[in-house]
């Protein structure tokens, strides 16, 4: 008897190839058992099936009971090869694991390579939901009412001449033509006009959610005015501007529903400014040590601000300082002449 001949193969495998080959035989022959568990189960559909169709009842229960015998036999033919191929694929891992050896020291890491061109642009996310509006501000007191102005004098009435004896009574004589009209007097002078109104003004806030940045003016929207003494001008600032030589009522009222950083102090300050004075007419302080998640209402109350020596209008506005920008809605101011 000669011994047997193997042939050569070429290229050579290798022990990790050798294992990879032996990982993969187990692959398809659990590939190949699931297509015959499959096969098994499609037949016990055919058979029950056909049994309900052509068979009577008790036929049919020995038929189901002898395929259900066949499948046994064969399931306990199949676990049994799972477990010869779980051993054999612990025994190629244990030998894969023990081939591994202690990790090497980590390498100089090599040269920066040169950057990609950017990716597309990601879809935008969903816009999130609208917060909750804030509480409506504190109305301000309404200012006294003026007093009514004088009437003016009336016309002046000519003298009455005295009166002349009374004559004999005479004949009766035919009554003769109508005298002419007299003249009318002349009409006496008008007096000064009365004041029968006062000069008010409203603001509201510009939009909702107005951002409002640091050093920067409210930009109050002009509601109504029932006369001229008080003009706003956007084009300057939105400065609000004052007549000289006098007296008002100023009120205002702003919600701040959000502030950017609370590690910062903030400011809200109402100022006046002409070429004669410049100065702080009312400032609402807010620390940092105080709470700035929820939303806050700042409020003046009633402030009387005369511009009497001034010579030219006075400008009014309503600042913030901060190093951070708020988020405000819901915005009111009232300015009335007393």
């Amino acid at each position: 008897m000669s011994m047997p001949m193997f042939p050569i193969i070429s290229p050579e495998i290798t022990r990790e190839k050798a294992l990879n080959m032996i990982l993969a035989s187990i692959a398809m022959e659990e590939l190949g058992l699931s297509h015959i568990i499959n096969a098994e189960g499609e037949k016990i559909q055919y058979v029950l099936k056909e049994l309900s169709e052509h068979a009577d009842s008790d036929a049919a229960i020995e038929k189901v009971i002898e395929v259900n015998k066949s499948v046994e036999s064969l399931m306990e033919v199949v676990m049994q090869n799972q477990i010869f191929l779980k051993s054999k694929m612990d025994k190629v891992i244990e030998i894969m694991i023990a081939d591994i050896g202690p990790t090497g020291a980590t390498g100089a890491t090599g040269a920066t390579g040169t950057m990609g061109p950017p990716g597309p642009r990601g879809a935008t996310g969903a816009t999130g939901a609208t917060g909750q509006r804030g509480s409506k501000g504190i109305t301000g007191s309404t200012g006294p009412t003026g007093s009514t102005g004088s009437t003016g004098p009336a016309g002046i009435q000519g003298v009455t001449g005295a009166t002349g004896s009374t004559g004999p009574k005479g004949v009766t004589g035919a009554t003769g033509p109508a005298g002419r009209t007299g003249t009318t007097g002349a009409t006496g002078p008008m007096g000064p006009p009365g004041k029968s109104s006062k000069c008010c003004a409203a603001f509201s806030e510009t939009a909702m959610e107005y951002r409002w940045k640091n050093s920067q003016p409210f930009p109050w929207k002009y509601d109504f005015s029932n006369e001229k003494c008080i003009d706003y001008d956007a084009c300057e600032d939105g400065m609000i501007l004052l007549e000289p030589d006098r007296c008002y009522s100023v009120s205002f009222s702003i919600n701040i529903i959000g502030v950017e950083n609370t590690r910062q102090n903030l400011a809200i300050l109402l100022t006046v400014s002409s070429p004669e004075l410049c100065k702080d007419l009312f400032t609402y302080y807010k620390s940092n040590s105080l709470s700035y998640y929820t939303p806050f209402t700042v409020t003046s109350g009633t402030i009387l601000l005369s511009t009497h020596g001034h010579h030219e209008k006075v400008a009014l506005a309503t600042r913030l300082r901060s190093p951070n920008s708020v988020i405000c809605t819901q915005a009111h101011l009232s300015i009335i002449e007393v």
